[in-house]
């Protein structure tokens, strides 16, 4: 999208304005937003807005312009030495009125189904796309199990490959898949080869959630329920864990299983000594659970409201302001011990988003 105006310098148009852009389709019978743009002028082409989307369903789409009260290709005349610049029509940017011009362009393409699903904790996923011709120029999308599109990487300059690289990928439920979507930048006229290489890294296991999960949600439940908590691993029951719930006079348990990861062997020992009145192996068990308490203090005000906190097992991300962008991880730096605390403060569960196929594919 670019408008006519007029340019003094590389820092002054007219007439002013920093519109943003947004793409809308047909998706069930009603307008879904496909994509959209809020680039800063300072930061861009002066007098243009781009942006791109993925064609999901073929009919009417539609455009919507933000304009912005401030400052791709659109027509210009350089004049006195390209200290003075036309763009479009000097009587239009003269105008009270500001002359929108959008440019649509339509790729060709192909999609197809990626056969493997990423494993639980999914991390540094790479995409390759190779092909034969290096007279055209090639893009591709990655494109989420729900539909969406995740990542597009475009490339105009002719050199045989695109690449892209996600920082994490989520789970799919069963019968998902990720797909990819090959599209071409020049008019084809003949068929073209191409190759489509991906590889990735578990970074923890499942069974690593799974432990971390308990742990957090019974710190919540122990909290509660004004209980101890004690923590042990999957494949052992310490002596010295076993002497002191004997010494708190405990009788009953509440074990936190999610998963089923603890072993037939540990759990024989816990009910030698002690009665498990709760066993919770999935996630529904323990979240039911903890609002049942919830709705037994019905005296308590802050009570009354239904809240539930998310939570991830990624750790603290730092950034570099110089470079604006993310440029590594603090080992250990969870967030699941500060989101206990505030979900015991409100009496509910935590929903961590890596252990649910859904959320984990939704914050990719």
């Amino acid at each position: 999208m670019w408008w006519d105006g007029i340019f003094f310098g590389d820092l002054v148009m007219i007439p002013t304005g920093d519109p943003d852009i947004q793409l809308f389709c047909q998706e069930k019978g009603e307008w879904m937003q496909s994509a959209a743009i809020a680039n800063w002028n300072i930061y861009s082409p002066k007098g243009h807005e781009y942006t791109y989307g993925h064609v999901y369903n073929s009919g009417s789409w539609r455009i919507g312009i933000t304009d912005f009260p401030t400052e791709g290709e659109a027509p210009r005349k350089s004049r006195l030495g390209g200290i003075f610049v036309v763009q479009g029509s000097i009587l239009k940017a003269l105008s009270p009125k500001v002359n929108y011009h959008v440019d649509v362009t339509l790729y060709s393409g192909v999609e197809f189904i990626i056969p493997d699903t990423p494993p639980f904790g999914c991390r540094d996923a790479t995409f390759k796309l190779m092909w034969d011709n290096p007279d055209v120029c090639l893009g591709f999308s990655l494109i989420g199990p729900c539909g969406e599109v995740i990542f597009t990487s475009i490339n105009k300059s002719r050199t045989k490959m695109q690449e892209m690289h996600i920082n994490q990928l989520g789970e799919c439920n069963p019968g998902e898949n990720y797909s990819i979507s090959v599209f071409t930048l020049d008019e084809v006229r003949s068929s073209i080869d191409f190759e489509i290489e991906y590889e990735w890294k578990q970074k923890f296991s499942e069974t690593e959630g799974n432990a971390l999960t308990s742990a957090t949600e019974g710190a919540i439940l122990a909290s509660t329920m004004n209980a101890p908590l004690l923590y042990i691993s999957h494949d052992n029951f310490p002596k010295i864990t076993e002497q002191a719930l004997l010494k708190l006079g405990i009788k009953n348990i509440h074990l936190i299983d999610i998963g089923k990861e603890l072993s037939t062997q540990v759990i024989k020992k816990i009910k030698n000594s002690f009665k498990i009145t709760e066993h919770f192996v999935d996630l529904r068990q323990i979240y039911d659970y903890i609002r049942s308490i919830k709705k037994m203090n019905v005296d308590d005000s802050i009570n009354e409201s239904n809240d539930l906190i998310f939570a991830t097992i990624d750790p603290w991300t730092y950034w570099y302001m110089g470079e604006l962008q993310p440029s590594g991880e603090t080992e250990a730096a969870l967030f699941l011990g500060p989101a206990a605390y505030l979900a015991a403060h409100h009496c509910c569960p935590i929903l961590i988003v890596d252990t649910h196929p859904e959320l984990s594919s939704a914050v990719v």
